[in-house]
């Protein structure tokens, strides 16, 4: 390449980025979109080489959802790997301590979710009194125009290794 030829610009790989406890999910649930990469997130390591064996391709990220510097690593290497497309996540709607770490994880990614179009939140929470904070929490996205899609899982499939 010459100084009088254009650079070459790539577009930036369209990322999936799931947490551990959606890995339990139906397929349909967390399926990659043509030219799709995941991300697995999660605090076990177990799960994350689990998730790995069964899904040649996936990025494993090793995160404390719950720690402010975990979810800001977690966001650097999202970054870092391209472009932000979906977000999904489960939680035990029966723990606040879950749902609370889905509400930041949100927070966290908002940004970069808002710079792209085709972004979309899918949460998959088991019922449970936690679920309630959930939902007040997501009324305020309506006016953000991000979808944020909020369904009902069995508490079997979200269940999570120690």
């Amino acid at each position: 390449m010459t100084d009088h030829e254009p650079a070459q610009h790539f577009a930036a790989p369209k990322l999936l980025l799931l947490n551990d406890a959606a890995l339990g999910l139906p397929p349909v649930c967390t399926a990659l979109a043509p030219g799709e990469t995941a991300l697995v997130a999660g605090p076990s390591r177990v799960r994350l080489a689990l998730a790995e064996l069964a899904l040649p391709g996936i990025i494993p990220i090793w995160t404390d959802f719950r720690r402010s510097a975990s979810l800001t690593a977690l966001l650097a290497n999202v970054r870092t790997e391209g472009v932000l497309r979906r977000l999904v996540l489960a939680a035990n709607g029966e723990n606040a301590e879950d749902v609370f770490a889905v509400m930041r994880t949100i927070l966290t990614f908002l940004p970069s979710l808002r710079k792209t179009p085709e972004a979309e939140v899918r949460l998959f929470v088991s019922d449970g009194p936690a679920k309630a904070s959930l939902t007040a929490f997501l009324r305020r996205f309506s006016e953000t125009g991000l979808p944020v899609h909020l369904k009902t899982a069995p508490a079997s499939a979200l269940r999570l290794a120690a």
